[in-house]
């Protein structure tokens, strides 16, 4: 596998400027996101940790702990695209997570939280404060176009490959939506906004 250096500086550029012309009452959202062990948690810490470097209050928040109970999450019957549409409770985490965060840059609250083997929530409490950028990172994260269109593609990297091991439950069900859905490699988009409905989200635009 051929390892890509991600354009980690120019999304972060993108970013600051978009801090630069944003309201200082709210906050920048980018968003980063591909298949699972596609580097996504990488390009995610990169990008704080040049934004912190530059004084600006970034934090990031991973959507993994909005997954759904396996129960609705797998379905053998029709794996691929029923894990697509239901592998995440994704109005809810930007109805009660993100977007209030976003609109008044501090936010706490508590969220069921959900391992990727447990079969029951657990409560979690969250605290962000005075945060100038959201970098949120989630696999099936833009399926529809939300926002600003400018987006950075990234390559993925050479440690892909062998996190899936020990992930049999993953590979066995959630594979078919993954080759067929996501993204193979992490990338990024900037985002004025998401408006996630309760039903009927959009097949992907990829």
């Amino acid at each position: 596998m051929i390892a890509h250096k991600p354009d980690v500086e120019s999304a972060v550029g993108e970013i600051l400027r978009r801090r630069a012309s944003t309201d200082s009452g709210t906050s920048v959202l980018a968003g980063v996101s591909g298949s699972d062990a596609s580097g996504k948690g990488f390009v995610t810490n990169r990008i704080i940790e040049h934004l912190l470097k530059r004084g600006i209050r970034a934090v990031g928040l991973h959507g993994d702990g909005w997954l759904n109970l396996p129960h609705k999450r797998f379905n053998p019957d029709n794996p691929g695209p029923h894990f697509y549409e239901n592998a995440l409770r994704l109005a809810d985490m930007f109805e009660e997570w993100v977007l209030p965060l976003k609109r008044e840059r501090s936010h706490d609250g508590v969220m069921d939280f959900v391992e990727e083997t447990a079969d029951i929530y657990r409560k979690e409490s969250y605290t962000f404060k005075d945060v100038d950028v959201i970098v949120l990172e989630c696999i099936f994260l833009f399926k529809r176009r939300f926002g600003d269109t400018s987006t950075w593609p990234f390559g993925s990297t050479a440690v892909s490959k062998p996190r899936w091991n020990g992930r049999s439950h993953v590979v066995k069900n959630a594979f078919p939506a993954l080759k067929q859905f996501a993204r193979t490699k992490p990338y990024i988009s900037l985002l004025r906004e998401f408006t996630f409905a309760k039903t009927g989200l959009a097949k992907p635009q990829i």
